[in-house]
């Protein structure tokens, strides 16, 4: 009965909010189809997550190494695209999950080539998410992180576990505020989960959207704290301030 239900609720969806691309071209049956992908997934200079000098690779330049925690950043592509601050922002507010499927599909393909570039061995690596606040979490229905980490699987061979970190505190939108503030707001707002160990492992952990990097920095700090031998970043995009 459950499943008829929720089957039957899908449907009504589809005919009164039909799917369709939300590019230009209007196609139907998919939220994003592949001539307007073409033209948003475009690959990325590599840069320092945190200072953004171009350089080689996205690992954390020598320079930063002592300003943040996190390794690199893997980045699907610039969140300056109209289309795609669109699709973020109806996966995360408009309860279009399948966007993220999407995402999780195309970011899975960035990551393997990521892989073994950067050293990540497969079987001595794990996957996971940036925690929400239970409050934010029954407020939009779903932590879009974990939507993207799951859909990953179905390409990776490397296990998602989303019970590493909680958010105990309840945290303003980090989106208007400034680099300092949003390294004030997110001061103590994270823990690591009782029992987890990390030692030796190398962790990517994935978010929606970058733009100082305070949130994956401050998460992986705590990560390293557990052991974690290297955590890198993964988004769908960056942004700048």
């Amino acid at each position: 009965m459950t499943k008829f239900i929720a089957n039957a609720t899908r449907l009504i969806k589809d005919i009164v909010f039909p799917v369709q691309c939300l590019g230009n071209c209007g196609t139907y049956d998919t939220w994003l189809c592949p001539a307007c992908s073409n033209q948003i997934f475009n690959e990325l200079d590599p840069e320092c997550p945190h200072c953004r000098r171009k350089q080689q690779s996205n690992k954390t330049c020598s320079k930063c190494q002592t300003q943040t925690a996190l390794d690199g950043l893997i980045i699907l592509t610039d969140y300056q695209s109209p289309l795609i601050q669109k699709l973020i922002q109806s996966f995360k507010y408009k309860y279009v999950e399948d966007i993220g499927k999407l995402f999780g599909q195309r970011l899975a393909q960035k990551l393997c080539s990521c892989l073994n570039t950067h050293g990540l061995i497969k079987n001595n690596t794990i996957i996971t998410t940036v925690p929400l606040h239970w409050k934010r979490k029954n407020e939009r229905g779903y932590n879009q992180s974990e939507i993207i980490a799951n859909s990953l699987t179905d390409t990776l061979d490397v296990g998602v576990n989303h019970d590493t970190l909680t958010r105990p505190v309840y945290t303003s939108s980090q989106a208007k505020l400034k680099r300092h503030e949003r390294l004030k707001n997110l001061n103590n707002s994270f823990q690591l989960k009782t029992g987890v160990v990390l030692s030796g492992q190398n962790v990517i952990i994935i978010d929606d959207v970058a733009t100082t990097t305070a949130t994956l920095g401050e998460c992986a700090k705590i990560l390293k704290r557990a052991g974690a031998n290297s955590v890198w970043g993964a988004v769908i995009a960056r942004s700048n301030l």
